[in-house]
């Protein structure tokens, strides 16, 4: 029995919303240009009008992935600037860990999910409206985001157990060292193995904040002495 071969012209048009969807339904470990032109029963070639290779094809499941969430996210323009990022930052990070191991490959700006950017819109607007030049906005706005990667980062290679790699080794090499020696790592440490939580992310994003708000207390002019 021959093999069924596709007519020679044009490959079939097909949308980049298809080409992620086709992705999505892959595993990341398996996302290669071919299988996603599998899955869509199209040539790799029709692929190429939107992604050039695996790298850009990666990157733009990632990037589609990480907007459509965030652009779930609502802020309100009217509250301050601290709890906004506060909020900005939690969907940043639950937008990173829906991409799973893509997190490396989510790139900016997010031209497929043009809503995705009105939070951060939000964000910049308030950080302006309390004081910051524009760009310290942009650097806060980009540590915010840094911060929520890492976090992001962290509880994907924790797991199920919740439990970093890099905890358990650190306490397996304390284990082995006389009690005289890293003593203030053991106080810090006491020998248990640290659970990942969304509490480390809000700590840190706390201290993130109060450091931008140290900054604008800084500029504040001192105050006049008062008279007796």
């Amino acid at each position: 029995m021959g093999t069924t071969r596709r007519p020679i012209g044009r490959p079939p048009t097909i949308s980049r919303s298809q080409i992620v969807a086709a992705a999505r339904t892959l595993e990341p470990g398996l996302l290669t240009m071919q299988a996603v032109a599998d899955k869509l029963g199209v040539d790799r070639k029709a692929l190429h009008y939107h992604v050039r290779d695996v790298r850009s094809l990666r990157a733009l499941v990632a990037r589609e992935v990480y907007g459509s969430e965030l652009a779930k996210l609502e802020l309100h323009p009217g509250a301050d600037w601290r709890d906004l990022m506060r909020s900005f930052a939690s969907g940043m990070r639950v937008a990173f860990l829906s991409t799973g191991v893509l997190t490396s490959h989510v790139t900016f700006p997010l031209g497929g999910e043009p809503a995705a950017l009105v939070s951060a819109d939000t964000v910049l607007q308030a950080l302006l409206g309390a004081g910051f030049g524009p760009s310290e906005a942009r650097r806060a706005l980009l540590g915010l985001s840094q911060l929520a990667i890492a976090a992001a980062r962290d509880e994907m290679l924790a797991g199920d157990e919740r439990v970093h790699p890099q905890s358990r080794e650190l306490a397996r090499v304390l284990a082995g060292l006389p009690e005289d020696k890293l003593v203030a790592l053991r106080a810090v440490v006491a020998h248990d193995v640290p659970v990942v939580s969304e509490l480390d992310f809000g700590f840190d994003v706390d201290v993130f904040i109060a450091g931008l708000a140290q900054l604008l207390a800084n500029r504040l002019p001192p105050a006049a002495p008062e008279r007796g």
